[in-house]
């Protein structure tokens, strides 16, 4: 019989890893300790909103509460176990793999166009070199967090590969030329930076600095020579971050006002829990001048309209108690380990910065639920 709402395969793995987490809760296996508790809440009110919306919406309620599950989903199944040195440097390896394959995707392609002078076409916004979107650079900025504040425990007697993926990963954040993952970067960037002792081991390396440095540094330099395009490229996009009239930001603000306008006008009622999902996005933009039912660009917004202020104070609070204990802990430990309790600090500062202007996304989660796993 026809089912309320469209089930896709990924729907599948993330059910399964929320199954997975709830069945080892239950057997004991796993407890539910520190921040994660708060998201426990929080996905209850959204599983409520959820039953509301299928009632009134149908199949659109689903739709919606889709990357809420993935979110919930990723946050507890990552959360519920204690990751030891040798699961760390497991991910750290796995995580450094994944800089160097956007690394290869990005040198392609800027051989391919200076070099060859091809054009593939394969940005995102008619950017040069942005062969992919602000979520996956997010991704590359949050890898880049976690190996840096697990450097001097598992990343600095680890393969060269993973060492070096340290500071691959900025020059890639740059080059994207995502303007919200540069804010983003900026406090771990300043970390990193008087991590100075990072630096000065790498540096000794003398396969690194006789190889790696002049070769990226030549490919870097030559590039900004030979390629007026991408000059231009990076111009506008500084330029454009700090425009003040029809500019990507202003765009957004004028859709965020018309649907924070929806949700205060409503009654008591939406005001404390937002609309049930599949209530739709529907509103008119200005800049534009036609209506736009796209997601807003904005988690923040997101939350609101779908679970009220009560939604917002909860999540404000998860990252609150996942930046406190990380401090707590980290002014507590002493040795190679106590950097890693930078990380939830840090992952909340970036995720918090970012999704001001874009929504969520499964993979955000695995980094949340990493971050709750320090605390077990």
């Amino acid at each position: 019989f026809p089912l309320p709402i469209l089930l896709y395969p990924q729907d599948f793995i993330f059910v399964g890893l929320f199954s997975f987490f709830v069945i080892s809760c239950c057997v004991g296996f796993v407890s539910l300790d520190g921040p994660v508790r708060i998201w426990v809440a929080i996905f209850l009110l959204e599983i409520a909103l959820f039953v509301c919306g299928l009632v009134v919406y149908g199949k659109y309620a689903g739709v919606e509460f889709r990357p809420a599950v993935y979110r919930a989903a990723s946050i507890f199944y990552f959360s519920a176990y204690h990751y030891d040195e040798k699961a760390q440097i497991h991910i750290a390896k796995a995580f450094s793999v994944t800089i160097w394959i956007v690394a290869l995707v990005v040198a392609i392609r800027l051989f391919s166009d200076v070099v060859l002078g091809t054009q593939y076409g394969l940005t995102i916004g008619a950017k040069p070199l942005r062969v992919i979107n602000a979520h996956q650079t997010l991704f590359l900025l949050l890898v880049w967090i976690y190996l840096v504040t697990n450097y001097k425990l598992v990343v600095q007697n680890s393969w060269l590969i993973v060492r070096s993926a340290v500071y691959i990963a900025p020059l890639l954040v740059f080059l994207l030329q995502h303007r919200t993952v540069w804010v983003a970067a900026l406090i771990p960037a300043i970390f990193m930076g008087y991590q100075k002792n990072i630096f000065k081991q790498w540096l000794r390396n003398p396969i690194v600095s006789v190889l790696i440095i002049p070769s990226v540094s030549f490919l870097f330099i030559f590039a900004i020579i030979s390629n007026d395009v991408l000059m231009i490229s990076l111009e506008a996009s500084v330029t454009e971050a700090f425009q003040s009239k029809h500019s990507t930001f202003t765009w957004r603000l004028n859709s965020w006002f018309e649907l924070l306008n929806s949700w205060w006008s409503g009654s008591l009622l939406v005001n404390v829990f937002g609309f049930p999902f599949g209530a739709g996005w529907r509103r008119y933009i200005v800049d534009i001048g036609q209506f736009n039912e796209n997601s807003p660009h904005s988690f923040y917004v997101q939350t609101i309209l779908r679970g009220g202020v009560i939604k917002l104070l909860m999540l404000l609070t998860f990252w609150w108690a996942l930046v406190k204990s990380g401090i707590a802990k980290y002014k507590n430990s002493v040795g190679a380990g106590a950097d890693c309790y930078l990380f939830p600090i840090f992952t909340v500062l970036a995720t918090a910065l970012f999704l001001f202007t874009y929504g969520s996304a499964p993979f955000i989660g695995i980094f949340w639920g990493l971050s709750c796993s320090q605390f077990i």
